[in-house]
């Protein structure tokens, strides 16, 4: 998975595998290890389950974006290119995007041919 943040934005894109997975399973991880201290690892996840909506929430050490299981399954077995929502963050609006990568997706087509 790939993760961009800005101030205004959190982006997740995913490859086809890791698409497949997040359909099989409901849930796909990562975790960047950035120390041997207590904390020192940072995770984001994509999670599907019975939420009203797509959303992101952190807990201090990871960060999780949730998403309706119905939505999770129309964009996993369509065409659908990303889902998207906007959240309150109380100062500003966050734009979350989930997105297949389709730079990574078409390398994987053409290993094939």
């Amino acid at each position: 998975m790939k993760l961009r943040l800005t101030n205004r934005e959190i982006r997740l894109r995913l490859s086809a595998a890791e698409i497949n997975d997040f359909a099989v399973l409901g849930r796909i991880d990562e975790v960047v290890y950035l120390g041997v201290q207590a904390g020192g690892a940072f995770g984001f996840s994509l999670e599907a389950g019975e939420y009203e909506s797509l959303f992101a929430k952190f807990d201090g050490t990871s960060l999780c974006l949730g998403v309706p299981v119905d939505l999770a399954r129309r964009w996993t077995s369509s065409d659908l290119i990303g889902i998207e929502s906007e959240q309150d963050s109380g100062n500003s609006r966050v734009r979350i995007l989930v997105e297949k990568d389709l730079g990574r997706m078409s390398s994987k087509l053409k290993g094939r041919e």
